[in-house]
């Protein structure tokens, strides 16, 4: 949408058609109506006199015959331009438009052209410019009714075009502008959470729930107001690592029914006259307040030392042992010696002692272990094996060697979470592991190389056909074997199921087709995989029952064929002999018809003279 200071107001619709907004008046600044314009718009800009620019199928446009009486104007006409055109924005005195060549056009020479349909502001000339990070491109761009022109470049980075002005459009650099974070700006809103919305929004429904789940399971614990000469630490045990203390962490993601613990230290650097209210507040849960007071002298100074006490290597002052040269502990009941050494209460030669000191202390090369925590090396917590997933299939412990509760699984269960059963006969096909051609994990089949299947027992690469010739040999050769049934023979495997055809079958794709020659005889079959619901049959073998066992020579088999094609071709010479014979005969006969059936009309020559005279005798006539 698109809006100058003479309330004209532009929009394209999703569909790229254009409208003006009618009936906008002083009193009346929402209008009346929308009317449609001509014309398929991808961009619009409307300039602050009022000239409407445009970009259509690439190229550029402004609205002729735009009067402060005729806001829609007339008609669009183009303007000249050498570059494509991706986005516009009109100002007071220019036009910028962004190319996809990266550069940046501006409008030059954008002075008032008079005509009877309107005032106009076209220009007459373009200027270039870079991008201000080519080659990284431009998504947005704005312009301010000063020509102050702003962009926004593909790697989130703002920038202003300085000296922009009317004698110099184009204007002289560009500055970059600094843009505030969104994950700085979430500092001042402590129970706030930063998401990244899409250009539709269309994310903007999952992005709230998302959001609002992280800001729900999470407890952030935070002083409600700083005091002086107050130092406050603590220490997280969170459910997701396994409540292993971290030094002021939060916890996150922290389900229904869970627990999370939080200690924490307060120390004074100085003496308070008067009690001190301290509040933590934990974000969603509510808040806990302390009340503060330091103790800076001991009341029992002058108290009598008690002796004979603290193991017998020390004296009591104060409720305390002070221990004698070459003691010490709570007690005095430890030697020196034994305390220094501090590794006998690690784990490792570089692990804590004893975990940490938020989990126990080293006395006399012990650990003593600050609750929940304990083991040998206080590396477990009573807390953690509450709340230790073992799918119901096992208990979490901590068993010696470890540095952190696990699942010790119930018998025929194994895994981190003892989710795995140990039960193999999920995988059994055919009385086999995964058909020999895997392992069982976890109650599924994991199949070797080229093998598939739910219990691996299709191979995809695999010929069988060697694999099944002594049986088909003992069930249909000619042998001592030859005739018995496949569980008599030998050589079947148990978990075939023999089928005997009649005739050759043309088998499916999943199919192999297999043959051999034996003793002159010619046997065919071919064997399928079982189906998978099947678990006790590993094949399905077809076998022909009636194999070819003429003896076949070579020799004999090439004079037939010859003798075969002469014989076919003295056939077909008779039979041509024939039908020439046959043909011949009827024209013959015909001939002879047409010969009987043939009249010649008697004619004498003119040139002929009969050698013979008669005279008419008239006396003869009267006798």
């Amino acid at each position: 949408m698109s809006q100058n200071t003479r309330e004209s107001v532009w929009a394209i619709s999703k569909a790229s058609i254009p409208f003006y907004r009618d009936g906008i008046t002083p009193g009346k600044e929402e209008g009346s109506k929308w009317v449609q314009v001509e014309g398929l718009v991808d961009k619009l800009s409307v300039s602050i006199s009022g000239t409407v620019w445009a970009i259509m199928h690439d190229k550029l446009f402004y609205r002729s015959g735009v009067t402060p009486n005729s806001e829609q104007g007339s008609s669009w006409t183009a303007v000249e331009h050498d570059f494509s055109t991706d986005m516009l924005e009109a100002g007071g005195s220019c036009l910028w438009v962004y190319g996809r060549d990266n550069m940046l056009h501006v409008r030059t020479g954008m002075g008032f052209h008079s005509s009877s349909a309107g005032i106009t502001r076209i220009g007459s000339g373009w200027t270039s410019t870079p991008s201000p990070t080519s080659p990284s491109g431009v998504t947005d761009m704005a312009i301010t009714s000063q020509d102050d022109l702003f962009v926004l470049t593909d790697d989130n980075k703002l920038f202003k075009r300085d000296g922009c002005t009317q004698s110099c459009p184009e204007g002289v650099s560009w500055a970059k502008c600094a843009l505030p974070r969104l994950d700085e700006l979430r500092a001042f809103f402590p129970y706030g959470s930063v998401g990244e919305l899409s250009g539709d929004s269309s994310n903007l429904v999952d992005l709230i729930v998302s959001e609002y789940r992280n800001i729900s399971s999470k407890i952030s614990p935070r002083l409600t107001e700083s005091i002086s000469g107050v130092n406050v630490e603590h220490v997280a045990k969170c459910p997701r690592n396994d409540y292993e203390g971290v030094t002021n962490g939060d916890c996150a993601d922290v389900g229904i029914d869970e627990h999370a613990q939080f200690e924490f230290t307060v120390t004074a650097d100085e003496c308070f006259s008067a009690q001190k209210e301290l509040t933590i507040e934990f974000t969603g849960f509510g808040r806990l307040t302390l009340n503060l007071d330091t103790l800076c002298e001991c009341e029992c100074a002058s108290t009598e030392v008690t002796e004979d006490v603290c193991s017998g290597n020390g004296v009591e002052q104060c409720g305390a042992c002070v221990c004698n040269d070459g003691w010490s502990d709570d007690l005095c009941n430890c030697p020196d010696g034994n305390l220094g050494n501090q590794t006998m209460c690690k784990m490792t030669p570089d692990g804590r002692i004893c975990g940490g000191p938020s989990k126990g202390k080293c006395r006399c090369g012990e650990c003593d272990c600050i609750p929940p925590n304990y083991g040998p090396f206080c590396q477990c917590n009573n807390e953690a094996e509450r709340h230790c997933d073992c799918s119901g299939n096992g208990n979490c412990m901590c068993p010696e060697g470890t540095d952190k509760s696990v699942c010790v699984c119930e018998e025929g269960w194994t895994g981190d979470k003892c989710e795995c059963t140990t039960n193999t006969e999920t995988c059994m096909f055919n009385g086999f592991e995964c058909d020999g051609h895997g392992t069982c994990n976890c109650g599924k089949c994991e199949c070797e190389d080229n093998y598939s299947g739910k219990f691996c027992q299709q191979c995809e690469f695999c010929d069988k056909c060697t694999e099944f010739e002594e049986c088909v040999l003992c069930v249909v050769g000619d042998s001592d074997t030859a005739g018995k049934n496949a569980e008599d023979c030998d050589a079947c495997d148990i978990a075939l199921n023999i089928y005997l055809t009649d005739e050759r079958e043309t088998p499916d794709s999943e199919e192999q087709w297999c043959d051999f020659e034996k003793d002159g005889c010619l046997y065919e079959y071919y064997y399928a995989q079982a189906p998978e619901e099947i678990q006790t049959t590993r094949q399905l073998l077809y076998i022909n029952n009636d194999p070819d066992c003429g003896p076949i020579n070579i020799i004999w088999v090439i004079v037939g064929v010859m003798l075969a094609i002469i014989l076919m071709g003295i056939i077909i010479i008779c039979c041509w002999k024939c039908v020439v014979m046959y043909k011949d005969k009827q024209e013959y006969k015909k001939f002879i018809e047409d010969m009987e059936n043939t009249k010649f009309a008697s004619t004498q020559s003119p040139l002929y003279n009969s050698p013979i005279t008669y005279v008419d005798n008239p006396i003869a006539r009267k006798m």
